[in-house]
């Protein structure tokens, strides 16, 4: 049988910066990754993403990325960050 773990690294509860992950064994695929854009009080922040950190030392690991929809920018640019590579 499967090991399945499924985490939310950011988003929760809020709009913006959404993303999910679902391990299946050793793959993991990114669900609705996306980013938000910052208020007026934070001086020099363009945009706030999610911690990547788990993804980028399991790169090798990561098989798919789904989003959602990519109709504006906070889908479209975040896809680098999250170390996965267009194959």
């Amino acid at each position: 049988m499967s090991k399945i773990k499924i985490m939310g690294l950011g988003g929760l509860a809020e709009t913006g910066k959404n993303t999910y992950i679902i391990e299946v064994d050793d793959s993991i695929y990114i669900f609705d990754c996306g980013l938000k854009f910052a208020t007026e009080n934070l001086y020099g922040i363009d945009y706030i993403i999610p911690d990547f950190e788990y993804l980028v030392k399991s790169k090798k690991r990561i098989k798919g990325l789904l989003q959602q929809y990519c109709k504006n920018i906070t889908k479209i640019n975040i896809i680098p960050s999250t170390g996965a590579k267009r194959t």
